[in-house]
């Protein structure tokens, strides 16, 4: 099967981008001929182009007609619809808010699928989008490359901020010390960190304790490791198989960040802290959620799509020339603001390269809280 996929970036390790990596190389080592379009490409399109998938940066430079498009966001969705009229596209909504996660009306979108229940929220509630053109494919976990972990203290020795929305000046702080009240070491990984972990199954199955949502906190729960599920938006609670359905339902996600970052609240969830859960925890995650279980749901969705466009049957053309002209308008908006951050970006890795560089020396002891605080504002500005 010929597969095109996109995302509105391959930069930076996280979310959407793993997803895409993932499934790109999935796809090609089952024999199928993908290819992958995004208009930002950086760290992560390279390491799926090492795996032997073609990735461009504009829809010229494709090659092949899909049998089907996988989009992900909409500028990239709308451009790839524009490349290749005719071909049935199925669309993964993976934000509620994200303004670049625009589901796009238009009648060659055979399907739209939302990775969780707030997303479905989004297409039905928010977007009107039918609800018989729906249905939600959750996140998977590579079991393979996140290994379960059995030897583990009886009482947490280690603990780990795992985002790349956690900052020094927000609720990591609060996290970090609310650990260390509690007597555990506790490191942050994530982009504002400045600790960037582009093998996290290399490094998360050696705390006992993992503070994360979404993709990376079922990651986490699969070493074993009991999670608390946390980020810059609130905090929920730790995992259990008591909660574990609702917080499946909505991908461990936002949504279930429904209380505020306190250390008081924090020390309550740490001491929840049981082995025995833990593990009953990590074998249901590891069984309802693996990667190959969701790679199959997935790909047999492509072949409902293609037979269901082939048909004729439900094809509404009515939305096309709306969703055509906003993207028009949208894109030119948007990207601009994508190259701006794009320039931050790399402003940030220069300015952390130069820290490296000189992080032995008197002049980094002297301007070291300058710098974090000049990192993190450029950090804000690249989010907006």
């Amino acid at each position: 099967m010929k597969v095109l996929l996109t995302n509105i970036w391959l930069e930076n390790y996280a979310g959407t981008q793993l997803y895409i990596r993932d499934l790109a190389i999935a796809l090609h080592r089952h024999g199928h001929d993908v290819e992958v379009y995004s208009p930002q490409i950086g760290a992560v399109a390279r390491k799926i182009r090492k795996a032997g998938v073609r990735v461009v940066d504009s829809t010229r430079d494709l090659i092949n007609v899909p049998d089907v498009i996988h989009a992900q966001h909409f500028i990239p969705a709308v451009d790839a619809i524009l490349r290749f009229p005719g071909v049935p596209v199925i669309y993964f909504l993976h934000s509620r808010f994200y303004i670049g996660d625009i589901p796009p009306k238009h009648s060659q979108v055979v399907k739209y699928v939302a990775v969780d229940h707030n997303c479905l929220d989004r297409l039905i509630v928010t977007n009107m989008i039918p609800g018989n053109n729906t249905t939600v494919i959750r996140n998977w976990v590579d079991t393979e490359t996140f290994p379960l972990r059995e030897d583990r203290p009886a009482t947490p020795l280690r603990a780990v901020v795992f985002s790349n929305y956690a900052k020094s000046d927000n609720y990591y702080k609060i996290v970090r010390a609310a650990c260390l009240k509690a007597g555990l070491e506790v490191d942050g990984i994530g982009y504002y960190l400045n600790k960037v972990e582009t093998a996290p199954e290399k490094v998360i199955g050696r705390y006992d304790i993992v503070f994360a949502k979404a993709k990376a906190a079922m990651e986490a729960m699969a070493t074993g490791a009991a999670v608390i599920v946390c980020d810059a938006n609130g905090l929920a609670e730790t995992v259990t198989t008591s909660n574990f359905d609702y917080f499946r339902k909505l991908n461990f996600g936002a949504k279930t960040l429904s209380r505020p970052v306190e250390v008081s609240s924090l020390i309550a969830e740490i001491k929840k802290y049981d082995l025995t859960e833990n593990l009953r925890v990590a074998h249901r995650i590891r069984e309802e959620a693996s990667f190959d279980r969701t790679f199959k749901t997935i790909f047999e969705l492509y072949g409902e799509a293609i037979a269901e466009y082939a048909s004729g049957v439900g094809q509404n053309k009515t939305s096309d020339g709306r969703t055509l002209a906003f993207h028009s308008r949208f894109r030119q908006r948007h990207m601009s603001r994508l190259r701006i951050r794009g320039r931050l970006e790399k402003l940030k890795d220069a300015v952390k390269d130069f820290d490296a560089d000189f992080s032995g020396g008197m002049i980094t002891g002297v301007i070291k809280p300058a710098y974090h605080r000049v990192f993190n504002i450029i950090g804000s500005l690249s989010d907006r």
